[in-house]
């Protein structure tokens, strides 16, 4: 039996009268999986360009802190945007990988 599967239908799956279309169907794969994304993340760097103040007077302190809020939220997959500029955004993408 898939381990998808809620017990309460594990009853319905082995009962005779159940149609097989509906058997196969609750055996079948659970389908897609979901992932909570944060899309539009800046490094560091990005905020001292733009004069848009974090409240974090380091890089590391920034990306800890961004680390840590992506876990609290279960956030799994992270896109760093910062237009042109990949070497700012490289110290952000190993504390990520890391956490």
């Amino acid at each position: 039996m898939p381990s998808h599967i809620d017990s309460s239908l594990e009853t319905l799956i082995a009962h005779g009268a159940t149609p097989t279309g509906i058997v196969d169907a609750l055996r079948k794969p659970g389908g897609s999986p979901f992932f909570r994304c944060a899309l539009q993340v800046t490094p560091y760097d990005y905020g001292l360009r733009h004069a848009k103040d974090a409240g974090i007077s380091s890089e590391s302190d920034y990306n800890e802190a961004m680390a840590k809020a992506c876990r609290e939220n279960g956030v799994q997959v992270v896109a760093i945007t910062d237009h042109f500029r990949y070497d700012a955004s490289v110290s952000l993408a190993e504390c990520l990988r890391e956490n």
